[in-house]
């Protein structure tokens, strides 16, 4: 009995314009809507009306839901835009790559140096990621050989046919928020299957599969500075 009565408290002190705004913050395209001032919100307080009483365990007036809307959009803070605008200053692709994975191991580790050095004697693009457990290695697919020689260890794993689209912009993007985001959602958008992205300070770099490689100049090229 007192159990149930502690519940029912908790559910009393769930206020409706809180579950409301948890709703709505989690749809990206919602929300954009929200703060952009095209979100219907008569229609959308129908749509999540159900979740809405799911939620708050008791029978909710549809009003109720369009009321608790309207007063979070006059009583909160209108950010800037969820998807920033931002101009790239460059793009290029490298084809040709392949990326060998590795356990991240003291040995493996001081490897790299004569990674390193080789990828500097001839001139080959190689970039080096290190994680918790692996380290993975983008390169030119002519370095294989001579990574499975020097790496004594069995690969975890070996992805080839892989481009590398890289995309160059200004630093004073640093501060500004969803950045990756905005690219990795148009890519996302048209289905491009992304193997990884590597980043430094004004550069982002998506490794695709050769087959995408086009796809992925033609989305991230609308965003040039003209």
């Amino acid at each position: 009995m007192t159990q149930n009565v502690i519940f029912d408290t908790i559910w009393q002190m769930i206020k409706i314009p809180d579950i409301v705004k948890e709703i709505l913050y989690s749809s990206e395209v919602a929300l954009s809507a929200f703060y952009e001032g095209y979100l219907n919100l008569s229609s959308y307080a129908v749509s999540i009306k159900a979740e809405v009483e799911s939620k708050t365990k008791k029978k909710v007036r549809l009003g109720t839901i369009v009321v608790a809307l309207s007063r979070l959009k006059k009583g909160l803070r209108i950010p800037k835009k969820i998807i920033p605008d931002v101009k790239i200053e460059d793009l290029s692709i490298r084809q040709g790559l392949i990326e060998i994975t590795f356990n991240k191991t003291p040995e493996n580790i001081s490897k790299l140096k004569l990674l390193n050095d080789k990828s500097d004697t001839h001139n080959k693009y190689i970039l080096v990621s290190q994680g918790a457990g692996e380290i993975s290695i983008i390169t030119h697919v002519a370095m294989k050989d001579y990574i499975l020689k020097v790496f004594k260890d069995s690969p975890k794993a070996i992805i080839d046919s892989l481009s590398s689209v890289t995309i160059r912009f200004g630093a004073d993007y640093i501060n500004t928020s969803n950045v990756i985001y905005k690219f990795v959602r148009e890519l996302a958008l048209k289905t491009v299957v992304i193997v990884e992205i590597i980043s430094t300070y004004s550069e982002l770099s998506f490794i695709v599969f050769d087959r995408d490689g086009a796809k992925v100049l033609e989305i991230l090229g609308k965003n040039i500075v003209r």
